[in-house]
């Protein structure tokens, strides 16, 4: 694991993060070696750009670093790699297309809290988006939202 300067107080490793490797995270609370205020290990999988797992005496939380800002994904107790992943993306998605991915990110963790199944989780937290049929909205935007339609997001301060 490469260590780097800390951030905010943290300091921050870049690795490919593994099952094994968020076990050996998650030891480091366990057995109380966190160092200082905690430590951030930054995701080097290629499909995973910007994923981070922080790190402190108390708990595990995933985050999603973004050049349009931080968004906390879920915390280590409900949410596991795959799912961070699932979450990271879907995140990367909302802000590709103008929207703050806070409020979905919410729900999935929420969702998987309650022990709703990771497909389940997914398709509450993350609805598909349909658009209108071609023509019904002339002259204007080519989807408009509608009664059964996914739920408009907010869009990014």
């Amino acid at each position: 694991m490469a260590k780097a300067k800390e951030r905010g107080g943290y300091e921050r490793e870049r690795v490919h993060l593994t099952a094994d490797a968020v076990a050996r995270a998650m030891r480091l609370i366990d057995e109380g070696r966190v160092p200082g205020r905690g430590i951030e290990f930054a995701d080097t999988a290629k499909d995973a750009t910007g994923l981070t797992l922080r790190v402190t005496k108390a708990s595990g939380t995933w985050y999603l670093r973004h050049r349009r800002g931080t968004i906390r994904l879920g915390g280590t107790d409900v949410m596991d790699l795959q799912a961070a992943r699932i979450a990271a993306a879907r995140a990367r998605l909302d802000f590709a297309a103008g929207f703050d991915p806070k409020f979905d990110a919410e729900i999935f963790e929420r969702s998987l809290g309650e022990g709703t199944s990771l497909p389940e989780a997914v398709e509450l937290a993350y609805p598909p988006v349909r658009a209108s049929p071609a023509g019904a909205n002339r002259g204007g935007p080519s989807a408009r939202w509608s009664v059964g339609m996914a739920r408009p997001r907010r869009p990014v301060p």
